[in-house]
């Protein structure tokens, strides 16, 4: 699946990091290949688009749409704030019109989990200093390195919305992993790391139910 608005948003990332000549030609390489596909996949992306890919390519735009502060902290918590709420948007679409139950109440315990967690980082971001990390800049490539599972071009759309949740939510939740664990390598706020610690551990079992239900699914 081409994610359009993900493309441009990792490219503009790109470009922010990159600071000398070569950098920046490379850069805008990157540029013209988003605009490439752009050009190439609006007719392929029309076709395949259903409520779980459009709300995944949403979370996306919207993840990359705000500057980074160049504080951690907060940055962090504003990516995985928008990450949660894919999440959450995602699984609001199973529980209005997937048919598999035992995905329903999965998809519930996502919302449930990650509204909390949403919460939480809200308050967070609007209590806390905004102090300038002094490796922010190392930090922002980690978080750029982080959405490379939700880059994948290979994952299957089923046009089935129990199927394609599985199979999106898999990269998804990996991605939200390696959020966290960019974040442990490069932040030191203790509720975040409680929060990171949290993620790395809930999620990655979620991912192995996922894969096996949709192993099950499609055997």
């Amino acid at each position: 699946m081409k994610k359009v608005f993900l493309l441009a948003g990792f490219a503009s990332i790109v470009l922010a990091c990159n600071t000398n000549s070569n950098t920046s030609s490379a850069g805008q390489d990157t540029l013209n290949h988003a605009a490439h596909n752009e050009s190439n996949s609006n007719t392929q992306n029309q076709n395949k688009m259903n409520p779980i890919t459009a709300t995944m390519d949403k979370m996306m735009h919207d993840m990359h749409a705000a500057k980074p502060t160049g504080n951690n902290d907060i940055d962090f918590a504003a990516m995985m704030l928008e990450h949660h709420k894919g999440a959450v948007e995602m699984s609001k679409v199973v529980v209005d019109k997937g048919s598999n139950a035992e995905l329903k109440a999965f998809a519930q315990k996502v919302i449930d989990d990650q509204n909390k967690e949403i919460g939480l980082m809200h308050d967070f971001i609007s209590k806390v200093e905004k102090t300038a990390s002094s490796n922010s800049e190392e930090f922002q490539k980690a978080l750029t390195h982080s959405m490379m599972a939700m880059m994948n071009d290979n994952t299957i759309i089923y046009n089935d919305i129990d199927k394609d949740f599985a199979a999106q939510m898999i990269p998804h939740h990996q991605s939200a992993v390696d959020m966290a664990k960019a974040y442990l390598e490069y932040g030191h706020e203790k509720s975040l790391t409680t929060l990171c610690e949290n993620i790395i551990s809930s999620q990655a079992k979620e991912i192995d139910w996922l894969k096996q239900w949709l192993k099950n699914k499609i055997i």
